[in-house]
């Protein structure tokens, strides 16, 4: 199986100059997947003006941006003029799944894919294939409103919030700021008592939920 720090490595390249957080969480996703065997890359993240125009010009043999012509032949890949896309923020990534050994992409949307996705999800990513009008598969874009993720052995004030509020609905735990094996368990028995995926992380759904109480 290829090396972890070998997909790490091609798509940290491939990013560009994305911020931060999202390199960050990018990069977290990738290992999460790996943790389940999935090779995830990133193929691409800030795109520049001239590389959106170019991009949406696709399609639109006639467009012109900036006095000059960016038209292209083949089917339309986006609705985002340039400026209109969080990757000229450095807010997004696409990615994609490749074989076990690295040599060959794959593009097919199936449960492994989908599993990628609601990895992000959970890390705290918008997917561009919820969206109804224009599903985009590949995308994985950062709100500046998005969750943080806890999951074991975190620490810190959100960790004693988490207690607090799993103590209030009746799970029974000690409020100490450590997210340890019992912090854990409260956790997955209030993701289970709710229906949703049992995995211990606190991520969007269960923060939702939880906040509920």
């Amino acid at each position: 199986m290829i090396a972890l720090q070998t997909l790490k490595k091609r798509s940290a390249e491939r990013m560009g100059k994305v911020k931060p957080i999202v390199k960050e969480k990018a990069l977290l996703l990738i290992a999460r997947a790996y943790e389940e065997k999935i090779c995830v890359q990133i193929s691409s993240g800030y795109r520049s003006l001239e590389r959106q125009a170019a991009l949406y010009g696709q399609g639109r043999k006639d467009y012109v941006w900036r006095g000059k012509s960016y038209g292209s032949a083949g089917p339309i890949v986006t609705n985002a003029k340039p400026g209109q896309s969080v990757h000229n923020e450095g807010r997004a990534v696409d990615f994609f799944l490749v074989t076990s050994d690295g040599s060959k992409a794959l593009w097919n949307v199936d449960n492994r894919w989908k599993r990628v996705a609601a990895i992000a999800k959970e890390i705290g990513f918008l997917w561009g294939g919820d969206w109804s009008s224009f599903p985009d598969y590949p995308h994985l874009e950062w709100s500046e409103s998005s969750y943080d993720v806890l999951r074991r052995g975190d620490k810190g004030r959100a960790v004693s919030e988490l207690q607090r509020t799993l103590c209030a609905s009746g799970y029974h735990l000690k409020i100490d700021g450590s997210f340890g094996p019992r912090t854990e368990a409260a956790v997955k028995q209030f993701q289970e008592d709710h229906a949703i995926e049992v995995d211990g992380l606190v991520g969007p759904i269960t923060q939702s939920l939880l906040s509920r109480h």
